[in-house]
């Protein structure tokens, strides 16, 4: 099952493993505000990669998280899905996702 994001809701994208579940879309141009939250990381490499058919994922433009105290970033997609893609090293780890269209 796929799961939708919600205008104005923020979601937890990491589903514990890489790549994570792709979410789709709540409209055909979206900004994305993302905040990559770690425990004790000492390590990231993540990036966001949106697709068009939920088969071909590809890197979305400036979506790229690397700093292991955490990060905020903007990016605008007009991808239908998108995931987390990477690896990561910390005792937990978040990347929560807002939608605005």
């Amino acid at each position: 099952m796929i799961k939708a994001l919600m205008i104005g809701v923020p979601y937890d994208i990491y589903s514990g493993a890489f790549p994570s579940t792709m979410i789709a879309m709540p409209a055909r141009r979206v900004q994305l505000t993302v905040q990559s939250v770690l425990d004790n990381g000492s390590a990231i490499d993540i990036d966001l990669e949106g697709s068009d058919d939920g088969i071909t994922f590809a890197p979305l433009a400036d979506s790229n998280f690397s700093d292991a105290d955490g990060e905020i970033i903007t990016i605008n997609t007009s991808a239908v899905f998108i995931r987390a893609n990477g690896s990561v090293t910390a005792d937990a780890f978040g990347l929560l996702v807002v939608a605005k269209a």
